[in-house]
């Protein structure tokens, strides 16, 4: 019962706390359809037109997005058709979301310590901010808990009903943030390492099975509408990335300072940089060429077929300085977030002139140090997980993950947001809370041992 208290009342103070993160940062006043920009825009317009005309009228969108989230909102629109209606259900998510985590976490901790990695992630306004947003953060967190819950789950008891769930959560993942497909083989072989039997293999059968009907449903049906067999266009993207191969050294240092340190001090080193920076100029030369090819006449699929082509052109003749760019782009995944849900990446670049340049630098450097001490941290959980024998097997999925979305975002996407790592922020939580326990038990015993 203790337990139980505990986990609902940091979820009660984490809910407060989002509410308060909204009326700061304004996203409470946007309760109208038309307040919305960008891709909260096309999910709202996409669950509209699916709620209203039975399609998700992927063919109005410049670029289409996969459909997972955008089906979520359609079915909380046709039981009320209002902003406040997805924020009542993105609160439903967020508390399920560190219900989960705290079920996941007791396998790592014991007593009210297992609390922690919740109410730390609850506390983080980097990750509650999504709660009163449009997009698709929440319901990828949430997806991706039951999935690793279940998975954890038959890993323990290996019954065919928790590995269907698993697997039908891995199918709605996967299409609400595609690059997850390509992590589910990793999962099953490792259900097949750990559990070696005739009935594993099978029930690992039958959840692929699923999530490959579900994702090959899908890109069949758009290749039937589209001509293309995919859940979203990634033309433009991998085109943007592979630009980054044709930068010059001096551009890839004056990013990886940025992304270590800020635009700000970049732009102290590099004058100019921080008003065109490496993202934004690599953003501006793909709708250049986006548009040159759509006044040419080609249709959106043939543009993003020739933006990939291209891409990939770009990073086989360019491949050393294509993976360079992974390791900025690692920065920059793992930067901090303002209260709006942005990195504070570009903080006082044009900005707050009445501040002395010495001043600003110090506060920029100050959190990025504190930051990097809270990574670290994490780090060491990580390694005092991988560590322990009883407990290795078990983290080793989360483990993968961390190294999976850090990955696949650093080499894919440019610009690379802490966003993209929204999905495993529980997992770093997790890890931040076993390492600074190992800290605190260290000193502990340090001291204890110079009393005697």
């Amino acid at each position: 019962m203790t337990s139980y208290r505990g986990i609902a009342w940091v979820i009660f103070i984490s809910c407060v706390l989002s509410i308060f993160t909204a009326w700061g940062n304004g996203f409470l006043s946007h309760t109208l359809f038309s307040d919305w920009r960008d891709d909260a825009e096309y999910y709202n317009a996409r669950a509209l037109s699916l709620v209203h005309t039975g399609s998700l009228g992927e063919e109005q969108a410049l670029f289409r997005r996969p459909p997972g989230y955008s089906w979520f909102l359609a079915l909380v629109y046709f039981f009320h058709e209002s902003i406040w209606a997805a924020w009542t259900a993105q609160i439903g998510l967020f508390c399920g979301i560190l219900f989960l985590l705290w079920h996941i976490s007791g396998r790592f901790l014991s007593g009210w310590h297992a609390v922690l990695p919740s109410f730390f992630l609850g506390m983080y306004w980097g990750f509650h901010v999504y709660v009163f947003s449009i997009g698709s953060e929440m319901f990828s967190v949430f997806l991706l808990l039951v999935f690793l819950f279940f998975l954890l789950r038959y890993y323990d008891i290996p019954f065919a009903r928790y590995i269907v769930i698993a697997g039908f959560a891995a199918g709605l993942l996967a299409l609400t943030k595609p690059v997850f497909l390509y992590a589910v083989p990793f999962f099953l072989a490792w259900l097949l390492y750990n559990i070696r039997s005739l009935k594993t293999l099978r029930h690992v059968i039958v959840c692929f099975g699923i999530v490959c009907a579900m994702v090959g449903g899908w890109a069949f049906r758009t290749y039937l509408f589209f001509g293309e067999a995919q859940t979203e266009r990634v033309g433009h993207v991998i085109y943007t990335r592979a630009l980054y191969g044709t930068l010059s050294w001096e551009d890839i240092r004056s990013h990886l300072i940025a992304s270590m340190a800020g635009n700000y001090i970049a732009d102290q080193l590099f004058p100019g940089y921080g008003l065109n920076s490496v993202p934004q100029r690599l953003g501006v030369r793909r709708m250049v060429v986006y548009n040159e090819l759509r006044n040419q006449g080609l249709s959106p699929v043939l543009a993003e077929q020739r933006l990939l082509g291209e891409g990939i052109s770009f990073i086989k003749s360019h491949s050393l300085k294509f993976t360079a760019g992974a390791v900025p782009a690692l920065f920059d995944l793992n930067t901090p977030e303002n209260f709006s849900g942005f990195p504070i990446t570009p903080m006082f670049v044009g900005t707050r002139e009445h501040i002395p340049a010495w001043q600003k630098i110090t506060i920029v450097l100050f959190i990025r140090v504190v930051w990097f001490l809270v990574l670290l941290v994490c780090l060491m959980g990580c390694g005092k997980l991988l560590w322990d024998s009883s407990r290795r097997t078990v983290f080793s999925p989360l483990f993968f993950l961390i190294l999976f979305f850090n990955g696949t975002h650093a080499l894919i996407i440019i610009p690379a947001e802490p966003r993209f790592l929204v999905p495993v922020l529980p997992i770093y939580f997790l890890c931040f809370t076993v390492g600074i326990t190992w800290c605190l038990t260290r000193v502990k015993k340090m001291y204890s041992v110079e009393a005697l």
